[in-house]
């Protein structure tokens, strides 16, 4: 048996195992533990074992994940993320398609303090889908936009997506972070343009205006959107300016989430010690995954000779584009079954051959991460349209799946775009001065 096939089998072992329901971290350390025993011996793992955790956690800048895990629970905890819906939808929810706008530019705003799609699909499909469907929106068009608009934080800084793939690809946090903020903006864009059209021009009725808000409630809502403004200082503009460095960034975006939330009377010290906990236990669980992945996974593949392998079929193919079109067809298929998982998986053998075929990570990265959200919004599984049913479930299944195909093609376009126009992904971190190409 040609070596290279022990990389394929173990990936097939692995998926097998993710699929099973064990523990993501625990999945790679077998893999990787029982794969370098058999290739180097068991006594170079046990100083790999010794060595290795220790070196490949102590990274100064891998403390942005507590940090902005954090952000993401007080969120959750403060309730902030209702009065940020309530504020949009008072200012554009009196136009045709207004309120699905609202939805999509909320979903953009809640990305700047939570990296988590699940969690923002869950808050959108409780706090948004009565407004919508109060104002007389087809309850299937709601509920689908309320699910897919939540993929759109895991492109908005601080994305955890985002930071995982970065440090397994080796590539700069600062500069993926930055990368996706222009094509989160887009994506949201394009979600709301179609609603508008489609309620506009091709099924009238469909998302009709809500009832107008008076100038007084307007400017009064205002003050729940200083949290979002504030982020989106502190994080991308910081970023981008060289005020702060990432992990700082995400230091001051965590203390400033504390000082908003208590200044606003929605956070108390029984609320805190649950933030503490949950981002805490958060942060272990992702550590230990990055860790299994780069210790004990990564270097398994480069000793089975299976990473060099596909790099060298890579080069050979006659036109580069092809080798990048069938990764992010496995990322389509992967995110449908496996979502976040995936990232783990393939990131360690694609980002080489991204590196030696010529093409900029961060470009890639934002790629994959938008592909991935596709796949999970796609049927059979659909992950984020099964939480927002979870909690609305008086919209039927089979109607939500067709549906939520709109949607899908939505993002279908912002990939391609993305594709044609790297620029766009890499404008923010050139700005920044990072000098990509």
């Amino acid at each position: 048996m040609a070596i290279e096939l022990w990389g394929v089998i173990a990936i097939v072992i692995l998926l097998v195992l993710l699929f099973s329901g064990l523990h993501n971290a625990t999945s790679f350390f077998l893999i990787g533990i029982v794969g370098i025993g058999l290739f180097r011996g068991w006594r170079p793992l046990v100083a790999l074992i010794e060595e290795g955790i220790w070196r490949q956690s102590n990274v100064f800048e891998w403390t942005v994940i507590p940090l902005f895990f954090m952000m993401g629970i007080i969120l959750s905890e403060s309730g902030i993320g209702e009065q940020i819906f309530g504020a949009v939808s008072r200012w554009i929810g009196h136009v045709t398609g207004g309120l699905a706008v609202s939805v999509c530019a909320s979903a953009a705003a809640l990305g700047t303090m939570s990296g988590s799609g699940w969690a923002i699909s869950a808050l959108l499909a409780k706090v948004a889908y009565p407004e919508m469907k109060k104002a007389g929106y087809e309850p299937t068009l709601a509920l689908c936009l309320s699910s897919a608009a939540g993929t759109v934080a895991l492109l908005i800084p601080p994305s955890m997506s985002i930071i995982t793939y970065a440090i397994l690809a080796e590539a700069s946090v600062g500069g993926c972070l930055l990368g996706g903020f222009v094509p989160g903006i887009f994506s949201m864009a394009v979600y709301a343009t179609w609603v508008w059209f489609l309620a506009k021009f091709i099924r009238p009725g469909i998302a009709p205006a809500a009832a107008p808000v008076e100038w007084k409630e307007k400017i009064g809502a205002l003050k729940y959107m200083l949290p979002v403004v504030f982020m989106v200082l502190v994080i991308t503009g910081g970023i981008t300016f060289g005020i702060f460095s990432p992990s700082e960034a995400a230091g001051m975006g965590a203390f400033a989430s504390f000082v908003l939330a208590f200044s606003m009377r929605r956070l108390n010290w029984k609320k805190v010690r649950t933030v503490i906990a949950e981002s805490s236990r958060m942060t272990v669980m992702l550590m230990g995954i990055i860790i299994a992945s780069r210790v004990f996974y990564v270097r398994f593949l480069n000793h089975s000779g299976m990473t060099m392998a596909f790099i060298d079929w890579a080069m050979g193919l006659p036109m580069s584009w092809l080798a990048i079109s069938m990764m992010m067809f496995v990322c389509f298929i992967f995110g449908m079954f496996i979502g976040g998982p995936l990232t783990y998986v393939t990131v360690p053998i694609f980002a080489p051959v991204v590196t030696a075929l010529g093409y900029n990570l961060v470009w890639f990265g934002i790629l994959m991460v938008k592909m991935v959200e596709m796949g999970g919004i796609s049927p059979p599984v659909c992950t984020n349209l099964f939480i927002a049913q979870g909690i609305q479930p008086e919209v039927p299944l089979d109607k939500a799946y067709k549906t939520i195909w709109n949607f899908v093609a939505c993002d279908a376009i912002t990939i391609a775009t993305l594709i044609v126009f790297p620029k766009i992904t890499l404008w923010l971190p050139n700005l920044a001065g990072m000098g990509f190409r």
